[in-house]
């Protein structure tokens, strides 16, 4: 097997399923050894099994993500069994406490904390000073779109999650003259056994109904591993510090639409909502897309924005029948008020 990551040496921990298990499989199809780590021995095995039967090259190591010893070891046995470590993939992690965060104990927060932003800690911990030896490479951490969002009913995932990102930026940083590049993904709806169980779906049949993303449907953790193995690859030496989504366009949306309550077993994507219109607004007119386009009604409104009078914030109120309603402010220049357009909402509407 010879591909973009060939002769390289990745761990990945939680790679014994999901996005995990993606990954892994896509480091060996594209000739890299990879190192997997996972609590669950028979799974972890089984999915070694897989690789090697495909002609890859792959270690097993039983390890809680969450220990640092185990953090330790999983890099250790990259060393020993190839050589070196050139890449490392943090995925272990997942949403254990939910509900209202008032409702939740010290030990419930400690034990999300630890699963999700101190396991990636003691990854980096050990990960980094084994690549630095080699010259540098790539490591990517799992954020979620919940690093980046705020999620209710999730607030302790949310919050190890941004914590994920914060770390990822600053120890990029620390090491961005090495050689070390160090970036997090924001995933949303991946077709993975959590999401399913957040879902309370079926383990092998179709996910109930459209998903939460501007796309309607799911990734599949084959998607996600091909970014990932992009980012190990040299051919992104210039990208380091980035929280780069890939969420069907969640991310996208909310930059237009404020946040709304999530939906069971909606870690990431949400429905969007509905906003007031700006204070102040003196002025309106109508704008009508060509019938070229989708039929929709857009009104504009705009004020001034206090000690600049080349600026002004404006309204944006958007009725479209299949992307819902939305009203967001925006500054803009005054000779780009005729060019606004509808800013698209996440809600769909019957």
């Amino acid at each position: 097997m010879t591909g973009g990551l060939d002769g390289k040496v990745v761990v990945v921990s939680g790679g014994s399923s999901g996005i995990g298990l993606a990954v892994a499989r896509r480091v060996a199809r594209e000739g890299g050894a990879v190192v997997i780590g996972a609590r669950r021995t028979g799974p972890g095995e089984h999915a070694v099994a897989a690789i090697r039967n495909e002609g890859g090259r792959a270690l097993f190591v039983p390890a809680d993500a969450t220990v640092e010893e185990d953090a330790a070891a999983l890099v250790d046995a990259a060393v020993d069994g190839f050589g070196r470590l050139d890449g490392a993939v943090n995925n272990a992690g997942g949403v254990r406490a939910t509900g209202p965060l008032h409702e939740l104990d010290a030990d419930e927060w400690r034990a999300e904390v630890d699963h999700n932003l101190t396991s990636v800690f003691f990854g980096l911990k050990y990960q980094v000073p084994a690549i630095l030896e080699v010259g540098g490479g790539s490591i990517v951490n799992n954020a979620s779109l919940a690093g980046v969002t705020g999620v209710p009913g999730l607030a302790a995932y949310s919050a190890a999650k941004h914590g994920v990102v914060g770390l990822t930026r600053s120890v990029a940083l620390e090491h961005a003259t090495a050689g070390v590049r160090i970036n997090a993904l924001v995933t949303g709806n991946v077709d993975t056994p959590l999401y399913r169980r957040l879902l309370d779906a079926d383990p092998d049949g179709p996910l109930p109904g459209e998903q939460p993303n501007p796309t309607r449907r799911a990734a599949t953790p084959d998607e996600v591993a091909s970014l990932v193995a992009y980012l190990l690859s040299d051919a992104t030496t210039f990208i380091t510090g980035a929280a780069l989504p890939i969420d069907g366009g969640s991310t996208a949306a909310s930059s237009s639409s404020p946040p709304a309550p999530a939906t069971a077993g909606e870690p990431g994507g949400r429905p969007g909502a509905r906003r007031p219109s700006p204070p102040a607004v003196r002025r309106s007119r109508s704008l009508r897309p060509s019938r070229r386009r989708s039929s929709y009604r857009c009104s504009l409104g705009r004020r001034n924005v206090p000690g600049n009078p080349r600026r002004h914030v404006v309204g944006v109120r958007a009725d479209h029948p299949v992307a819902g309603v939305d009203v967001a402010p925006v500054q803009v220049g005054r000779h780009r008020l005729d060019a606004l357009e509808h800013l698209g909402a996440e809600e769909r509407v019957a």
